[in-house]
């Protein structure tokens, strides 16, 4: 109410114009593309380039302070990062293509972060639905997900983590960490 028909208006060509100059921009990027031509201001995209790994370029992003959400990959989309454009952000997407376009050149030279050996073969051989509490934390921690909620700067061990698991797999994992949030 407070900004009328018109300002709603307003505001919402405002978001189709950022969201339309960053499908844009991502696919002028070389090895970047959206994943869908989005209808709203959501917009998910993926690595072609064989030396990006989009989760670390993800990183790359949250370290130049956009709030970026990485997506693990489903049955039917593969991992991917999306960007939600908002009032807020939509003066700064020019700003957000040159990060990105930034970063996805970091990305190619410095090597994506591993999984650990140790820590890739507990994941492929453990039951997560039979495992006790204490059990559990150990695995969170060896993963790097320590007490408090705390998360390491590169969370792309992390998603590269989650990523192999199946749904009922990362469900847990996920209820597990977020719940330990609370526990005082």
């Amino acid at each position: 109410n407070h900004v009328g028909r018109a300002g709603y208006r307003e505001i919402c060509a405002g978001l189709r114009d950022a969201r339309d100059k960053v499908i844009g921009g991502i696919g002028a990027i070389d090895g970047l593309r959206v994943l869908t031509a989005p209808e709203m201001c959501l917009v998910a995209f993926v690595s072609d380039d064989p030396d990006v790994e989009i989760f670390h370029l993800a990183d790359l992003m949250i370290r130049r302070g956009w709030y970026v959400q990485p997506q693990l990959g489903m049955t039917n989309s593969p991992r991917n990062v999306h960007l939600t454009i908002t009032p807020a952000n939509v003066p700064h997407m020019d700003r957000f293509l040159v990060d990105l376009a930034e970063a996805m050149d970091e990305a190619r030279r410095v090597e994506t972060p591993e999984i650990p050996p140790m820590l890739a073969m507990a994941i492929e051989t453990i039951d997560f639905s039979k495992l006790d509490d204490a059990t559990f934390d150990q695995l969170l921690q060896a993963a790097g997900l320590g007490a408090g909620g705390d998360l390491p700067e590169d969370r792309v061990i992390i998603n590269l983590l989650l990523d192999r698991l199946d749904a009922a797999a990362r469900e847990r994992i996920l209820v597990t960490f977020f719940n330990g949030l609370y526990v005082q």
